[in-house]
């Protein structure tokens, strides 16, 4: 069989070892140097039979099992096959399940529409840029969402994804924010939580300010596993420091203490973004958040188009990532966020409920979020209004569902050939949506920052995450 290197083929050095994985497949794997050689010696196109030939007999098992080895990953391609084509063939497949629901396993809940705060940095007052968004946004009729309709909800969803075979849903409480509409989360919890036996497995997650947070409701979240999300992002003065004390964390950190103490599973999200990114400190957020018991910390950059208009400033939150998530590396702390998705999808880590084929936003189809009043949409941060829950169905098989569910494999976008081509299906999918957002694949700032990343994760991770091969010397004519 005569084979070259694929095309799509990346290679990043790490000292002694090289990183190589497959820019649409991923499949990362450190290479020792007689490794690397051996695939460097299909830069041009070769016969595998010559190149094992070539070596002693007691070497050509090892060349084989490489070579074999190399084939699998993608690394090695033959003339009768272009790797991108198997993309178009799944979006293809895609396209042809997706209105049946295949592709579905998160539902979230906004279960009101109003606050405890009055943020003026709220994305709700910013992101939606369609009639059918503000007038659900603003109707009376869409201020809270029943206990009966948040139960009818899950329920729906259920019959649907059990019809396509899936036997796991995530639930994510969202909001306005969520507990201020505790009656609806304690009825999904009683019906559909840890103490029901049922055929579906459920996960549940709730989005909150953390300030309503009481001890009856601790206990409850606890007991059915409900990752609680507390989100300190806002404007410059959540993050303007008194020695190591962060205003935005003062307000909740007692509560998120007392949740972690009683059994509660805790993360915090925040933002680097146009308000933050000066004052942002991510060794002393790390510091206060390990001593409230929180090992996860998702940082999101900013929904605004306009961010990423400044290359320098793009450069600052690039490297704001880095280096708190290079902290969490030596500190034991999870950071992650879209950013770090591309990477982990090309590492191989994959969160069971991803196996929809969503890459970088659950909006691509993976989710469904249901409004008080039935309205449905792709996530609360979309502009683009699905359908009604009365009429889940005809939602799902609708031309604007459809077109969140293939933003996932673009075609004839600024995409092609990008170096995390296989992995990122772009921003937010709510933010793509705003005015003044050039495309859902086009914001070349967003893009140098998440290849910049991807690059330096992928050179600094350490070695015990990652797969090694590692085949002993060979002959140095195999790369002749």
């Amino acid at each position: 069989m005569d084979y070259v290197i694929s095309p799509y083929v990346r290679l990043v050095a790490r000292g002694s070892e090289t990183a190589v994985y497959h820019s649409l497949f991923g499949n990362l794997v450190l290479l020792d140097e007689h490794a690397l050689n051996l695939l460097n010696a299909f830069r041009d196109r070769r016969n595998a039979e010559d190149v094992i030939g070539a070596q002693p007999v007691r070497q050509r098992p090892t060349v084989r099992a490489a070579i074999s080895a190399f084939e699998h990953r993608g690394f090695l391609s033959t003339s009768e096959r272009d790797d991108h084509e198997l993309l178009l063939r799944a979006r293809e497949t895609r396209a042809r399940f997706a209105g049946q629901g295949s592709l579905l396993r998160m539902l979230q809940l906004v279960l009101c529409n109003t606050c405890n705060e009055h943020c003026t940095y709220c994305l709700a007052d910013s992101i939606y840029s369609s009639q059918d968004r503000e007038r659900v946004q603003h109707s009376r009729e869409n201020l809270w969402m029943s206990p009966k309709i948040a139960r009818a909800a899950v329920g729906e969803f259920t019959r649907l994804l059990a019809s396509q075979g899936v036997s796991h849903m995530h639930v994510e409480f969202f909001g306005g924010e969520p507990l201020m509409n505790w009656d609806a989360i304690d009825a999904v919890l009683t019906s559909y939580g840890a103490d029901v036996a049922s055929e579906m497995r459920y996960t549940f997650s709730v989005t909150t300010n953390g300030l309503l947070l009481t001890p009856a409701m601790m206990d409850i979240l606890a007991r059915n596993d409900v990752t609680t999300t507390v989100s300190i992002d806002g404007p410059e003065t959540i993050f303007s420091h008194a020695g190591t004390e962060s205003k935005g964390l003062d307000r909740v950190r007692d509560r998120i203490r007392m949740l972690h103490s009683r059994g509660g599973l805790v993360t915090v999200n925040t933002v680097i973004g146009m308000r933050t990114l000066e004052t942002f400190r991510g060794r002393d957020l790390l510091e206060q958040l390990a001593d409230c018991g929180v090992n996860t910390v998702g940082l999101i950059l900013d929904l605004s188009p306009q961010f990423y208009t400044s290359p320098s400033r793009c450069a600052a939150a690039a490297e704001a990532l880095l280096s708190t998530w290079r902290l969490g590396i030596r500190s034991g702390m999870n950071v992650v966020g879209y950013w770090h998705q591309v990477f982990a999808q090309i590492m191989g880590w994959r969160p069971h409920f991803l196996q929809s084929g969503y890459k970088t936003c659950p909006a691509t189809g993976c989710k469904l979020s249901v409004e008080p009043d039935g309205s449905l949409f792709s996530c609360k941060c979309c502009s683009i209004q699905l359908g009604h829950l009365d009429d889940l169905e005809t939602a799902i098989a609708s031309d604007d569902y459809l077109a969140y569910a293939l933003r996932v494999v673009p075609l004839d976008s600024p995409c092609r050939g990008c170096d995390i081509e296989g992995f990122c299906s772009g921003h937010c999918m709510g933010a793509m949506e705003t005015d003044g957002c050039p495309g859902p694949h086009d914001l070349a700032g967003l893009c140098d920052i998440y290849r910049e990343i991807t690059r330096n994760m992928i050179r600094e991770v350490p070695s015990s995450q990652v797969e090694a091969m590692c085949i002993g010397n060979i002959e140095e004519g195999v790369g002749a």
